[in-house]
């Protein structure tokens, strides 16, 4: 696990052998009572959680075995009644998928959620300031849920036609009038949901190939990370392609934003399997 510093772009930072197998998801929590940054990383093979703290490089838990079959192949953070709880998901062609499994601050499984029989390939939370709730969602190769953190229960099911594999989400809630939920989907759309009502608002034809991770640049374009090695810029409002970007070898899986004082508005981006990751300065993206 290597950590860098994006404005003098060097490694300032690694801690080797950070997990058994391939690390393949990592999530980020600024703790600030405690003045720290917190860092979760996921190894679907070796089925192992761990946090860090950023700051001294200390591991502060280990959960291993998470699941007792399958892949783990993301978890989030949720922070609710001033507490925080990890939240994991399970993969399994073996068998019925395990339940999403929730976390204490010390490692102990306080709750087990029922996902359906699909496999769950991703999860995120979504807190809503304006309600103060928290919201647990999921996606799997049948719908994206959302899951009241309260309660456990579920709150909406996003369902369209086909059935496709579930990549990524985007919650948007600048709207005063409608919270929006961006998906990308491996049916090379795109479709933005009505969060609260489960309605879709617009589907965008990117391309015939997978879409993976997005970066949401403003209120109205969007980047997607695609199976062809490109990065595609959207026009929401309109829907069309405005602009592609070329510079990785393979599927570019990770795109997301970032500012940075020397730079102003930057994209990162990182392709399957490459060894390295891209700093996209805004002046060179043309918008």
């Amino acid at each position: 696990m290597i950590c860098f510093d994006l404005i003098n772009v060097q490694k300032i930072s690694e801690i080797k052998n950070a997990h058994n197998h391939d690390i393949s998801n990592f999530k980020h929590f600024l703790d600030k009572p405690n003045k720290r940054d917190l860092i979760l990383s996921i190894s679907p093979n070796d089925n192992n959680v761990r946090l860090w703290n950023l700051n001294t490089l200390e591991i502060l838990l280990d959960i291993k075995d998470v699941n007792k079959e399958g892949s783990l192949y993301s978890a989030c953070f949720l922070f609710k009644n001033n507490k925080l709880y990890i939240v994991t998901t399970n993969c399994s062609y073996l068998s019925y998928p395990e339940p999403i499994k929730i976390f204490n601050n010390r490692g102990y499984k306080i709750k087990e959620v029922k996902d359906s029989n699909d496999n769950t390939y991703f999860i995120d939370v979504y807190y809503d300031t304006k309600n103060d709730k928290s919201y647990i969602i999921t996606g799997n190769n049948k719908n994206i849920k959302s899951f009241d953190s309260k309660e456990y229960s579920v709150y909406n099911e996003y369902c369209d036609i086909n059935r496709f594999d579930h990549s990524s989400i985007i919650i948007y809630d600048k709207d005063i009038k409608q919270v929006k939920m961006i998906e990308s989907c491996t049916d090379g759309k795109i479709r933005i949901w009505d969060f609260h009502t489960a309605e879709i608002i617009k589907r965008i034809k990117v391309s015939d190939i997978f879409i993976y991770g997005m970066a949401l640049w403003d209120d109205n374009y969007l980047f997607v990370g695609c199976k062809d090695n490109q990065i595609k810029l959207l026009e929401l409002n309109s829907g069309k392609k405005v602009a592609e970007i070329l510079g990785h070898t393979n599927e570019v899986v990770t795109c997301k934003k970032v500012h940075l004082p020397k730079y102003g508005d930057c994209l990162i981006t990182q392709g399957l399997y490459e060894k390295e990751i891209k700093l996209w300065v805004s002046k060179k993206l043309k918008i």
